[in-house]
């Protein structure tokens, strides 16, 4: 399950195939955050799209086109694994509420975009370790971006048990989390390198663009 600025890269071993096979990546079905009266599905809102959301497609279609016989084994390991970014009881905690705003859009801990404008909870310090949690009280996923580093995802709890929930991938290094309907994701990251002003945000651009969308800053 990839939502909207995940990625993954992916091996694929096209040994086992002859001239003339056909492959395809399919977007495959899925239903979250139905509100009731249909106002809401998925990961945004409703609108005239020619495909509704959720619905299966095709992404990509390969044709093998010729054999080649391979002159290097495949490596036992594709690159040097980087080791997690250490937590422990001691590590701060910084909790983010994901709510909606009645007819103004969302909101996190109740603020909206407010430009370059940071508050005193969203100020770091250059060298930190933190765990920030999301919690999303709204019945709609939201994929959490955060600019500048890269992050561990370190555990969930609440939200649903759905196939959609079970298919996504927290192992491995992100810089957007999806955070499920009525659940609550923990992610531990460094400050470091760089001081300044950073976006964190939803990564849906109707959610964004309705307020959900904050700077944090880095002090040296």
């Amino acid at each position: 399950m990839l939502a909207p600025a995940q990625r993954l890269d992916i091996w694929v071993d096209l040994s086992e195939f002859q001239p003339g096979d056909t492959l395809e990546l399919i977007s495959d079905r899925f239903r979250a955050g139905m509100m009731s009266g249909g106002m809401m599905d998925g990961m945004g809102m409703m609108g005239s799209n020619a495909l509704p959301l959720g619905s299966r497609f095709p992404l990509a279609r390969l044709e093998v086109s010729k054999s080649l016989k391979a002159s290097e084994p495949l490596p036992a390991q594709l690159g040097v694994q980087r080791q997690k970014i250490p937590v422990n009881s001691n590590t701060r905690i910084r909790s983010f509420e994901l709510s909606s705003v009645m007819m103004r859009g969302f909101a996190m801990n109740g603020r909206r975009f407010d430009g370059t404008n940071v508050a005193d909870d969203e100020k770091v310090r250059l060298g930190d370790t933190e765990i920030w949690e999301f919690h999303n009280s709204t019945p709609m996923p939201h994929p959490m971006h955060i600019h500048g580093l890269q992050f561990n995802v370190v555990g969930r709890r609440g939200g649903s048990s759905d196939s959609l929930q079970q298919g996504l991938v927290d192992s491995g290094w992100h810089d957007t989390v999806l955070v499920m309907p009525r659940e609550t994701v923990q992610v531990a990251m460094k400050f470091e390198r760089f001081d300044g002003l950073y976006i964190y945000h939803c990564h849906n651009m109707e959610h964004e663009d309705a307020g959900m969308m904050r700077y944090f800053q880095v002090q040296g």
